[in-house]
């Protein structure tokens, strides 16, 4: 038999106290004889609604005695509810088990669109003297028992009398008592038994929750794939639950939502562990404060999570990155159970380059073995830098919503600037291959800093003069992938926000070992200001966190700025390399114009480097930009490039800047165009 049937073997209790209220009703009042009786249920249809359930009006009798069933006898144990709330429940749920029931309380709400039972309406049913109507009252008051554990929803709007206030079976409780699935119909996670892996205080820590006379909060804080989710699932297997998670993110992070899944796993007896990484700690803690207990959250930081669980038992379990040997443990692991191979010596390097968590390195050897499956290879042997690779695109998957990869991949002879600045970039570049060596072999992590192996740098001058392409180029030479900070994303106008997204930001490139680029760096880093108002003053702790994280960051930073006096002091003595970039020379120009066009495009005619070099003062970014534009005109002329094409693209490109061309140019390039034309008809 299922629980709709032997649920609907309760309804006798209920139905007789209708027939009672039925048989007063039409006593006192008369409804039969309205003159309005059309706007209503007649008699004859309710009549006929009672004996289609076995009931007599006249029939007199008492309240038969509800025989408990198994899931209904469950929930009224696990939320101790008395009689009187247990028929209030049982109420509100039949209507769920028989459509007639509706139908009846409309009749006797005496309005035919009240389909639902109101407080009224169970004041008659139940409060046969005056004790029991002000019982009725507690119960249905909005911090009685059944409304505060959310297994009835009362529904009035703050309009109308109380007692006209209609109240429904939560939705998820009804699905329950109803045999159906709670915790898919709150949209939670069912976490299998056998996905438990025990910890190194499992056992311990489970043995604590089941003897605590105060169910308590656990924070499991760590990264992604540290197995915060296996641990939550040992500890509901040693308590012998199931076990459900439900992901806190944008779009389900209402307190409604949540407090849904918590009477989901309250009705079902299931442990919540709450996956909380990504939404902020205030928005949820009301919600979280009434979840069942034992709560787990699935937290990245404890920090902030553990002020809002001060007054209640909690406990934190930390997950740290693994070590170089668990890690490279892991990777073994994995790939022997993919049948994958891969040498030693390359395991050991991704092992060594990459501080990923256990989930993340079988995240990354199964896209290894998806794309030698795709490619149709079987047992292969996996290269160096294909582990590099699929081990890199874990770092990007969480750190590309608040940066972009630059992928181009420049090399040395690109670069067209001084011999000193090109010396101090080679320099930073062997700093950034051998910082390993030096901070621990040579033991120099302490010196200079106060803690770490990290390395900043900032490249300061104008725009287009090469810094974000020496950027790429160090990049390419020390094999990191290179990303540039999204501005946009990362500051915020809200309190706290700036700190948290840089925080993310650092955390993650450091366990991936890649190259941070803050271009337009005095944006963030800029000089503290004088304190004025509230607003200036929180300006200058957010500086000094940012000060902070960069002298603690265990990576390599590029600051990038076109003005290297807005760049505070403080920055600039953490510094370990500052590089200025100039504006190009005459001999620099000349030298980026010869590169300006690749071997693949047309030109006809002449292209005077020297005249473009002497006689314009443009950047090496300006240099491009002019011409990109002249192959767009000379295309667009059907032809290829010539001098007229780079002299109006120029021109062009000085008027954005604000500059007026002169006549004198234009005169120059016809001069030199006239010599050069004679010139080759004497040579001929």
């Amino acid at each position: 038999m299922t629980e709709e049937h032997q649920l609907r073997l309760m309804l006798p209790r209920l139905d007789a106290a209708i027939e009672r209220e039925i048989t007063r009703l039409r006593g006192r009042y008369q409804l039969s004889l309205d003159e309005f009786r059309g706007l209503y249920v007649s008699d004859e249809r309710v009549d006929a609604l009672l004996r289609s359930i076995g009931i007599e009006v006249d029939d007199d009798r008492h309240l038969p005695e509800a025989k408990p069933r198994a899931r209904w006898s469950s929930m009224i144990t696990a939320f101790e509810l008395d009689p009187l709330e247990a028929d209030l429940l049982l109420l509100t749920l039949a209507a769920e088990l028989d459509a007639r029931y509706p139908t009846l309380f409309a009749y006797l709400n005496d309005d035919v669109s009240a389909r639902r039972p109101t407080v009224d309406l169970a004041l008659r049913l139940f409060g046969t003297n005056w004790e029991k109507r002000q019982d009725v009252r507690e119960r249905l008051c909005p911090y009685g028992r059944l409304a505060r554990s959310g297994l009835v929803l009362l529904e009035g709007g703050g309009t109308g009398p109380a007692t006209q206030m209609p109240f429904t079976i939560a939705p998820v409780a009804a699905c329950h008592l109803l045999g159906g699935d709670a915790l898919l119909f709150a949209g939670l996670t069912k976490i299998r038994h056998e996905e438990a892996q025990p910890c190194e205080d499992s056992v311990a820590l489970a043995n604590w929750l089941g003897a605590t006379e105060s169910p308590p909060v656990v924070l499991l804080a760590g990264r992604e794939g540290t197995g915060r989710r296996r641990c939550a699932a040992e500890l509901a297997k040693c308590l012998g639950r199931p076990i459900a998670a439900f992901p806190l993110k944008a779009g389900n992070d209402r307190p409604d939502a949540l407090a849904t899944a918590s009477l989901a796993c309250r009705v079902t007896g299931a442990l919540l562990l709450v996956e909380a990484d990504a939404v902020e700690p205030s928005a949820v803690a009301g919600a979280l404060l009434a979840a069942p207990r034992p709560l787990l959250v699935r937290v990245a930081s404890a920090n902030r999570w553990e002020r809002i669980f001060a007054a209640t038992p909690n406990m934190t379990r930390q997950f740290a990155i693994p070590d170089f040997d668990q890690r490279r443990s892991a990777w073994r692991e994995a790939l022997r159970s993919h049948r994958l191979r891969a040498a030693p010596a390359a395991v050991d390097a991704v092992a060594s380059r990459f501080r990923l968590s256990g989930g993340l390195i079988r995240r990354a050897t199964r896209d290894a073995n998806d794309a030698q499956l795709f490619a149709g290879a079987t047992r292969a042997t996996l290269t160096k830098p294909m582990l590099m690779h699929h081990a890199r695109r874990q770092c990007a998957l969480e750190l590309d919503h608040l940066a972009s990869r630059i992928d181009a991949r420049p090399k040395w002879n690109d670069l067209v600037l001084p011999a000193e600045v090109l010396r101090h970039l080679r320099d930073f570049a062997a700093a950034c291959v051998e910082r390993d060596r030096v901070y621990d072999s040579w033991g120099m992590a302490g010196v200079g800093r106060s803690c770490g192996h990290g390395l900043a740098a900032l490249f300061a001058g104008a725009s287009g003069t090469g810094k974000t392409m020496s950027a790429a180029v160090i990049a390419h030479e020390a094999d990191f992938d290179l990303w540039r900070i999204d501005l946009s994303a990362v500051v915020s106008k809200y309190i706290g926000e700036t700190e948290k997204n840089l925080d993310q930001i650092f955390t993650i490139a450091q366990d991936g070992d890649v190259i941070l680029f803050f271009d337009e760096a005095d944006a963030i880093f800029g000089k503290r200001s004088e304190v004025r108002d509230a607003h200036d003053r929180y300006s200058n702790l957010e500086v000094a966190y940012l000060l902070q994280k960069i002298e603690e960051y265990d990576g390599i930073a590029i600051l990038a700025s076109n003005f290297i006096r807005n760049i505070d002091q403080a920055f600039t003595r953490r510094l370990n390399y500052i590089i200025e970039f100039p504006m190009p020379d005459q001999r620099l120009r000349e030298k980026l114009w010869q590169k300006a066009f690749p071997p693949a495009t047309p030109i006809r005619g002449i292209v005077d480097h020297d005249l473009l070099g002497r006689q314009f003062a443009l950047s090496g970014g300006d240099i491009r930009s002019a011409s990109l534009d002249a192959a767009f005109l000379a295309a667009s002329d059907g032809g290829a490039v010539t001098m007229d094409h780079i002299m109006r693209a120029v021109s062009r490109q000085m008027l954005k800047q604000g500059k007026v061309p002169s006549s004198v140019d234009g005169t120059t390039w016809a001069t030199a165009a006239d010599r050069s034309a004679r010139a080759n008809g004497r040579a001929s």
